[in-house]
């Protein structure tokens, strides 16, 4: 069977695995796992299979929002997992930040910038949508 990759949204599985790395370093439980599941609620499929990294102790779960996501939808989530104890960061692609900022506006989470810097990802300073 032949598996077809969307090359736009393999930018997602970098800023996961970069924010997982920093869990690491620090010697923190983090897990990874699409947003669909720790939602546990049906979400189109734009946003079900967004990669997210989840420190469990912490309860902080980052979200890595691809190029193609229409940040409108992320409202939902974000209020269902603060809803449920997690504090929520959206891992926005940086041209997509004044997006970001309008959909998620008053929503219990923060939106940190992310972007491609010499093949490697780079984040921004956090900010309160």
């Amino acid at each position: 069977m032949a598996v077809a990759v969307r090359p736009e949204v393999m930018p997602g599985a970098d800023v996961v695995r970069a924010a997982v790395g920093h869990y690491v370093r620090s010697h923190e439980p983090v897990v990874e796992s699409w947003l669909a599941e720790l939602t546990g609620t049906s979400l189109g499929d734009e946003l079900a299979f967004l990669r997210c990294a989840a420190a469990i102790e912490r309860r902080i779960v980052e979200i890595a929002v691809t190029t193609t996501v229409d940040c409108s939808g992320l409202s939902a989530p974000v209020w269902r997992l603060a809803g449920s104890g997690w504090h929520v960061v959206c891992l926005v692609p940086a041209h997509k930040m004044g997006e970001a900022h309008a959909a998620l506006r008053g929503a219990p989470c923060v939106l940190q910038p992310w972007w491609i810097a010499g093949g490697d990802v780079a984040f921004g300073r956090t900010e309160t949508p």
